[in-house]
């Protein structure tokens, strides 16, 4: 999806009544992005797991679609391309790599039917997201979806290796948005780019929003491909979207791109 070490396998959910935090930690070599979706309604703040909906709601089909990703739609199509006639369900998705992947998709591919399933295969052009539209695992985002990079901050602004910080994205949503994705890229003196996108399964509701993530600076000296952070400035940007960011499908919208930075000072750590 054009994001450096970019990962999506996040949901978003906005109930009014619940209030609950569930911290998503990946690590990108030893560089971790902890992901938190934090919505804000009025001044009572309401933080939200990123897990694949209930069984029995709209988007319960939603998140686990869209992680079959670019790759898993990538296999299945060029199978249905070298096979020339695809079989069922089973057989089209036994060729996914993992069971998981495989079990979603039989999933998916048995609630619309082998043949629309190949359909949607053959003209979304590895976009995960507009190809689980296409095949209704979830909704299209609305077209008068509108929202607003407003801000972004790092707390705190300075750290030595080995420190955590907090980068935030605060947004105003004036229309609620549909499935999406948002990202986090940081670039600045070390030694490979760092970067993390995440899916938003039910989109944004109207109102203040904000996303943010925990980045836990540590250099990784071992293999033939060392992640070594230097002293200096950094820059992140956050990207916010409807869809895949980039497509040129339907529904899909970029809302925007923001950036700030953050100093880091010397330490000696290595793990």
């Amino acid at each position: 999806q054009g994001h450096p070490q970019s990962l999506s396998n996040r949901r978003a959910s906005h109930h009014a009544v619940h209030r609950r935090a569930v911290h998503s930690t990946m690590a990108l070599r030893t560089a971790v992005l902890a992901a938190t979706s934090a919505f804000v309604a009025s001044t009572s703040p309401l933080l939200h797991s990123p897990v694949v909906s209930e069984v029995g709601s709209a988007a319960a089909l939603c998140s686990p679609c869209i992680q079959l990703g670019e790759q898993g739609v990538n296999v299945l199509l060029n199978y249905i391309l070298n096979a020339g006639v695809v079989g069922g369900c089973s057989t089209l998705c036994g060729h996914l790599h993992t069971k998981t992947q495989q079990e979603v998709c039989n999933l998916v591919c048995d609630v619309v039917g082998i043949k629309e399933f190949v359909k949607a295969l053959n003209h979304t052009d590895l976009d995960p997201f507009y190809f689980c539209e296409e095949v209704k695992a979830c909704p299209a985002g609305p077209d008068t979806a509108d929202a607003r990079i407003i801000a972004v901050k790092a707390t705190p602004q300075k750290i030595a290796k080995g420190d955590t910080i907090q980068l935030e994205c605060d947004i105003d949503v004036r229309n609620i948005t549909g499935v999406g994705e948002w990202s986090i890229a940081i670039t600045g003196p070390v030694t490979s780019d760092v970067g993390q996108s995440f899916v938003l399964a039910q989109g944004l509701p109207v109102g203040q929003q904000a996303i943010s993530v925990q980045l836990t600076v540590k250099d990784h000296d071992k293999g033939d491909d060392p992640l070594i952070w230097a002293a200096g400035s950094y820059k992140f940007e956050f990207e916010v979207c409807q869809g895949e960011c980039g497509s040129k499908h339907p529904h899909s919208k970029v809302f925007g791109k923001s950036a700030a930075n953050f100093t880091l000072t010397d330490s000696m750590l290595v793990v």
